[in-house]
């Protein structure tokens, strides 16, 4: 009898604790482009796992993701001829601009990469925080009862 009333306390404490964790709210700060849960900034991983049940933000967040991952990749490949021809200038005083050329183009389209992450984060965080607003549920489905209404029994239709 004990261990039913233990597996009983113990299921109820953890399904409390899930319920409580899905009225999440995630507010994205464009000062510092870090996306908050209350005070706590979220990284890129934590945000893929929180997101991964709820299709529509985690289609966001995926390529929001992926443009990261290009973005640092043009960044560090522009830095390194962009690095080379600063340290070269330096003690020669003779600028290369082939190197430097090649390296401005990477990060040049390093860029809009970035812009992209960014807004699919913002688009991530707002349909995220959309999945409990019941103004949007509605107009995205519909919905038919049967029941009493103001003009008798029947069916109602909410779309």
């Amino acid at each position: 009898m004990k261990t039913h009333l233990l597996i009983t306390i113990i299921l109820l404490i953890s399904i409390s604790l899930k319920a409580q964790k899905s009225d999440t709210v995630l507010r994205f700060d464009k000062n510092t482009k870090s996306v908050y849960d209350g005070n706590v900034a979220l990284d890129m991983d934590d945000l893929y796992m929180l997101m991964k049940p709820h299709p529509e933000a985690f289609k966001y967040i995926s390529f929001a993701r992926e443009s990261r991952t290009f973005a640092k990749v043009f960044f560090y490949l522009g830095s390194f001829p962009l690095g080379f021809t600063l340290g070269y200038f330096l003690p020669t005083r003779t600028f290369l601009w082939k190197p430097f050329v090649v390296g401005v183009g990477l990060v040049g389209i390093g860029v809009p990469l970035h812009i992209r992450f960014l807004k699919k984060t913002q688009q991530a965080v707002k349909a995220f925080n959309r999945r409990n607003d019941q103004t949007y549920n509605y107009r995205n489905s519909f919905e038919l009862k049967f029941g009493l209404t103001q003009n008798g029994v029947g069916f109602s239709l909410r779309f």
